[in-house]
């Protein structure tokens, strides 16, 4: 059985009037659904629109949006039978997608969360945030003390590996801003290597995933602390959890750092999308719902101290903090730039 995965479409459903519907394929791309809400028929575009209008498929529901649910898994898994004429049709209950069979299973993605995210050029692109997202009073463990834990979340895809370069974190800066080695050790964050690994730097101490991850696909990374332990994940399951309890005060020129780890240092090449801030230590089940099976979602339910969506609702940086707590832009240095390309 021919099955399309999520990957092979991003559609949303447009809506109108069966007489609307020449205009639709006037300008459908193939995949497209339109849903005419007077007839309560639903074309989907099987050519896309050029020299000739696109070539629509028509499908006659009773009630089209009345239909019944399951998570994508035992959907796909099924084949069900209609009668002649008919298609079956099912709500995926844990994607948000609608699928429809006809001898084969049919996927259309409802429109992606995330239409943009952050492209660094692995030379000297980076972005950070000063001293506003945390509790400038309190003492911090690279991210939080017993007192104050705290979690960091972001979407990274490699477009190429090399050399030690930082990738999300939290760093000691000069009064500038700029990369203090002798600070080197009060970080916390997510580093890349050229052999294609990754591993979590947490007060001086480098911790090393064993995996080896691939260029030009999206990864959902997380950091939790949660008092004692640095939890690190990779899509939604943790890699490694590391003891940590010294602890250190963040007032003196601390920043969160994005695409290196400083001004032109370790500078990554990568797409970055969706960084979120927590002042709190995520469970491994809000880990899940930040994963959300691989495809952004809102972070608003889980309340994130800072959010920088990496391009959805600007159109040059600097990015703002969209968690409703005014909270410090992104400032972007050496010209990143914005990209269609998201998780999804």
């Amino acid at each position: 059985m021919n099955k399309l995965h999520r990957k092979d479409f991003s559609i949303a459903v447009k809506k109108g009037t069966d007489a609307n519907k020449s205009k639709f394929a006037k300008e459908a791309v193939q995949g497209e659904m339109y849903y005419a809400m007077d007839s309560r028929s639903l074309y989907i575009a099987n050519t896309s629109a050029g020299a000739f209008d696109s070539v629509l498929t028509r499908y006659d529901f009773t009630h089209p949006f009345n239909v019944d649910s399951d998570t994508e898994a035992n959907i796909l898994a099924s084949t069900p039978t209609a009668p002649s004429g008919y298609v079956t049709k099912m709500f995926g209950s844990d994607t948000g997608n609608f699928y429809i069979y006809d001898g084969s299973w049919y996927i259309y993605n409802k429109e992606p969360f995330s239409k943009y995210s952050l492209s660094f050029d692995g030379s000297n692109d980076y972005a950070h945030a000063f001293q506003t997202v945390l509790d400038s009073s309190k003492t911090y463990n690279g991210w939080g003390d017993q007192y104050q834990p705290i979690s960091l979340t972001a979407w990274v895809k490699f477009l190429s590996f090399g050399g030690d370069r930082g990738i999300i974190g939290w760093y000691l800066v000069n009064t500038d801003g700029s990369y203090n080695p002798s600070k080197a050790s009060l970080a916390t964050g997510f580093h890349c290597l050229s052999s294609k690994k990754l591993y979590m730097h947490v007060n001086g101490t480098q911790v090393n995933f064993p995996d080896t991850y691939t260029e030009n696909v999206w990864y959902h990374l997380a950091m939790v602390y949660d008092g004692s332990n640095m939890v690190s994940y990779v899509d939604g399951s943790a890699v490694n959890t590391t003891a940590s309890t010294s602890h250190r005060n963040i007032t003196e020129y601390s920043a969160v750092f994005v695409g290196g780890r400083g001004r032109w240092n370790g500078a990554v090449n990568a797409k970055i999308d969706e960084v979120a801030l927590f002042n709190k230590a995520l469970t491994a089940s809000e880990i899940q719902t930040v994963y959300n099976s691989g495809a952004p979602g809102s972070l608003e339910s889980l309340s994130p101290v800072a959010w920088w969506r990496m391009g959805d609702g600007v159109t040059s940086g600097p990015i703002p903090d969209v968690s409703g707590n005014s909270n410090s832009d992104l400032s972007l240095f050496g010209g990143p730039t914005f990209s269609t390309d998201t998780p999804r």
